[in-house]
C-alpha cells in the first residue's frame, strides 16, 4: 500500500493569452429599454432593466458566460419605477430603484431562489432623478437625489445593514439643481460624488468611525460624474459641455485620504451626454480601474496601476451607432459587458475574458471511507470557470508532474495513495488549476 510521507499543495502558474470574446445578442428582448445595469459574481451575470411600460417596469436576468439566459424575473409590476441598479457579492444581492414617492430595494433571498422587499425609503416629495448603490461587508449603501419641494435637489445616503435603512444623512453642504449621487467604495470609506452647481463634487464617509468628512470640490463640471475607487486612489469621471450636443469626458485622481485632487486628464471629447448610458465603471482584482461610455461605439479604457497611465481606447461596439444604455462589471480580472444599440430591441452582451485566478485555500485531508487522499480548495468566484486540473509529482520516483484529471467540483480524490502524513514512504506535491470555456488557466 504506497503511504505519504510529506503532502505539498502547490497552487502557483503564470497567466496566458486572454482577449474580448466576441460580441453576444441575447434572447433578452427589451424593446422600450431605458436603462440598464449589470453585477457579476461566481453565479453569472445579473442584469436588472428599466423599460417604459405601464406595467413590469423592472425586469432582472441572469445570464451565463455564453450568454444565455438563465432565469428572469420581474421585479416590479407597476410602471414607472426607474434607476435600477444592482450590487452585492457572492452571498448577497440587492436592486435598488425609484417608485413614485418611495425608493425601494428588494433582496434576493439565495435559499429560496426568491425577491424580498426591504423597507422602503420614503420620499418627501415626489421626485428624483438618480439612485445608485454599492455593497459591502457592512451592508448595502444607497445615494439618490431628492427633489426639496422649492427649486433644488440634495443627495442623500443610507444604508441597509439589515431589513431596516439606516444611518441617514445629507451629503451635499447645500441645496443643487442637480444632484445625480454615484457612490463607491473603498476598504474604510464609502465614497459619494454629486453635481453641485456647475461643480463635481466628493465626500467620504468613514467606515471604521461612522463619520463624514468635509466636502471636496473636484472640477467645473456641466453634467453627469462618477466616483470610482481603485489602485488607492479615488477617480472622479465628469462631464464639460462642448459647442453641439457633445461633451468632452474627463478625470481626476487622487488618495483615498487625499485632498488633494489631481490636474484634469482628457479621456474622450465627443461622448453623447444625454443618453441614459453615462460613464459607467467597475474595478478588476489586478487593481486596474475600467470604464465604458459612449462615443458613437461603446468605448473601453483602463487604468495600470504600475504605470498611472490610461490605456488607448478600445472599441467595444463592431459599427458606429448610438446605445440606448450600457454597463460593465467584473470578477478577478474578467470583464463583463451588456448593452443594447439605438433600432435594436435585443440585449447585447461581450466578456474580456482574462486567464482565471488561481484557486485558494488548497487542503488535505482523508476521503471518508477509504482513507485516500483527498485535495480540496475554494472554488473560484469567476462564473465562466469550465473545470479544476489536477497534477501530482512524486519526488522519490523522478519528481515528474502528472495529470490525474479534471473536475467540476472544488475536491478531489486521489486513490493511489493513502492519507497518512508523516508516517508513509513518499514525498507528494499537488498543483490544482483553473480551466475557464475559454481554455484559458494557469500555466504550470
Amino acid at each position: 500500500m504506497k503511504k505519504i510521507f510529506l503532502i505539498i499543495v502547490l497552487i502557483s502558474g503564470c497567466i496566458i493569452a486572454q482577449s474580448w470574446n466576441n460580441i453576444i445578442t441575447t434572447t433578452i428582448n427589451e424593446p422600450n429599454l431605458v436603462q440598464l445595469d449589470n453585477f457579476t459574481n461566481r453565479d453569472g451575470i445579473h442584469v436588472v432593466a428599466q423599460n417604459s411600460n405601464s406595467t413590469n417596469s423592472i425586469k432582472y436576468y441572469r445570464l451565463n458566460s455564453s450568454g444565455g439566459v438563465q432565469t428572469s424575473t420581474t421585479i416590479e409590476t407597476s410602471g414607472g419605477a426607474e434607476f435600477p441598479h444592482i450590487a452585492g457579492d457572492n452571498d448577497h444581492m440587492y436592486i435598488s430603484y425609484r417608485l413614485g414617492n418611495n425608493i425601494v430595494t428588494k433582496k434576493y433571498i439565495y435559499s429560496t431562489g426568491t425577491w424580498e422587499s426591504q423597507t422602503p425609503i420614503s420620499l418627501n416629495n415626489q421626485d428624483c432623478n438618480s439612485v445608485d448603490n454599492a455593497y459591502n461587508d457592512a451592508g448595502l449603501h444607497i445615494v439618490f437625489s431628492e427633489y426639496d419641494g422649492s427649486s433644488s435637489y440634495k443627495t442623500h445616503y443610507w444604508l441597509y445593514a439589515s431589513f431596516y435603512p439606516s444611518n441617514h444623512f445629507v451629503v451635499n453642504d447645500y441645496a443643487d439643481y442637480l444632484g445625480w449621487p454615484t457612490i463607491s467604495l473603498s476598504s474604510n470609506k464609502a465614497h459619494v460624488g454629486f453635481h453641485s452647481y456647475g461643480y463635481a463634487k466628493t465626500r467620504d464617509k468613514n467606515l471604521t468611525n461612522n463619520s463624514w468628512e468635509s466636502t471636496q470640490g473636484v472640477a467645473i463640471a456641466d453634467g453627469n460624474e462618477r466616483v470610482q475607487s481603485g489602485c488607492d486612489k479615488l477617480f472622479d469621471f465628469y462631464d464639460v459641455l462642448v459647442p453641439g450636443i457633445f461633451v468632452n469626458l474627463y478625470v481626476k485622481e487622487r488618495g483615498i485620504n487625499s485632498s488633494t485632487w489631481s490636474s484634469p486628464q482628457l479621456l474622450n471629447y465627443s461622448v453623447h451626454p444625454y443618453l441614459e448610458g453615462r460613464v459607467t465603471s467597475t474595478v478588476t482584482s489586478d487593481g486596474k480601474t475600467h470604464i465604458i461610455y459612449d462615443s458613437e461605439q461603446i468605448i473601453h479604457r483602463s487604468y495600470n496601476c504600475a504605470t498611472s497611465s490610461w490605456s488607448d481606447e478600445y472599441e467595444v461596439t463592431s459599427s458606429p451607432g448610438l446605445t440606448q444604455s450600457s454597463s460593465i462589471s467584473a470578477v478577478s480580472n474578467d470583464l463583463y459587458i451588456v448593452f443594447r444599440e439605438y433600432g435594436g430591441s435585443n440585449i447585447k452582451y461581450r466578456q474580456y475574458d482574462s486567464a482565471p485566478l488561481a484557486p485558494q485555500n488548497p487542503q488535505l485531508s482523508a476521503n471518508p471511507g477509504n482513507n485516500k487522499v483527498r485535495v480540496s480548495w475554494s472554488k473560484n468566484n469567476e462564473p465562466d470557470i469550465a473545470v479544476y486540473e489536477v497534477w501530482r509529482k512524486v519526488a522519490e520516483l523522478g519528481g515528474n508532474w502528472t495529470n490525474l484529471g479534471t473536475t467540476t467540483n472544488n475536491y478531489f480524490v486521489d486513490n493511489e495513495y493513502l492519507y497518512a502524513p508523516g508516517a508513509g514512504d513518499f514525498t507528494l506535491t499537488y498543483k490544482i488549476r483553473a480551466k475557464d470555456i475559454g481554455n484559458h488557466l494557469f500555466r504550470i
